[in-house]
């Protein structure tokens, strides 16, 4: 009985798993090899990228997203390394709200095809890759997972 249950209501989300996992290797594809033409600024970004590193030794006023720094501080644990893990970042940071976007127009019964199109479109904009610092990307997670998880609640209700 469990088993069937679980097949039905993975065959239902299989062309989503698909879509999704195309905009993850569409992702990876179009950030791949960044570190070969984009530079590091002595931005705020780099300074975000220090205080995650150099956490809690350094930690930022609230005025410059403590929350950020500690994203950095959870990934420096994965990638010791600060060039590597500012490259790190930036690929997330590139990736994930197309694929937040994604969830969210479908789970609010946006088509498919739709849903593909707007999150592709954001991945290859003008308005994501270049984008710094990648804390605005950051805050837009963010304000995704939170209108996901309302539209489920709502929907369950």
């Amino acid at each position: 009985m469990f088993k069937s249950k679980f097949s039905k209501q993975f065959i239902k989300y299989l062309p989503d798993i698909f879509a999704l996992s195309v905009l993850l290797i569409s992702g990876l594809v179009y950030v791949n090899g960044i570190e070969s033409f984009l530079d590091i600024l002595e931005t705020d970004e780099s300074l975000y990228l220090h205080w995650g590193a150099t956490f809690p030794a350094g930690f930022p006023i609230p005025e410059w997203s403590p929350l950020y720094v500690l994203w950095y501080y959870f990934l420096s644990l994965f990638q010791p390394d600060t060039i590597e893990l500012y490259f790190l970042n930036y690929k997330l940071m590139t990736i994930l709200p197309s694929l937040f976007i994604y969830i969210l127009l479908r789970v609010n019964k946006v088509q498919m095809i739709i849903s593909f199109t707007v999150s592709l479109l954001f991945l290859l904009s003008f308005a994501n890759f270049p984008t710094t610092p990648k804390v605005s990307h950051f805050a837009l997670i963010f304000l995704l997972i939170g209108l996901i998880i309302s539209s489920l609640i709502k929907e369950n209700k």
